[in-house]
């Protein structure tokens, strides 16, 4: 594991990752939305708990960076934000995290 070589901030990110995905209901949602973008009515629908709870626990998977929310309309379409788990994951593999701060900064 390349933990010894994560800045704080990454640190802080796996931090919030971790604590948002450690919720049963959360980790679910995570799930469905992974397997598809979902609107917030079909997550209402999926889970039998008040609207209330529904948008307590996607605001928790969004402020983590789980997951990002797009307006259309009325509606809002919820989708996984792969960069942000992948640079996650990453962090917690050697090889391939290694090769992802040498991309970054190469990049700049």
């Amino acid at each position: 594991m390349a933990l010894r070589d994560c800045s704080e901030s990454e640190l802080e990110n796996l931090l919030e990752f971790f604590k948002a995905m450690s919720n049963p209901l959360r980790l679910k949602m995570a799930r469905m939305i992974c397997m598809q973008p979902r609107y917030s009515h079909e997550l209402e629908a999926a889970f039998d708990c008040e609207r209330s709870n529904i948008t307590k626990h996607i605001n928790v998977l969004k402020n983590a960076g789980v997951i990002k929310a797009y307006k259309e309309g009325r509606k809002t379409l919820y989708v996984m934000q792969a960069v942000r788990i992948k640079s996650l994951m990453l962090c917690l593999d050697q090889e391939n995290y290694l090769k992802y701060k040498q991309e970054q900064e190469n990049s700049k």
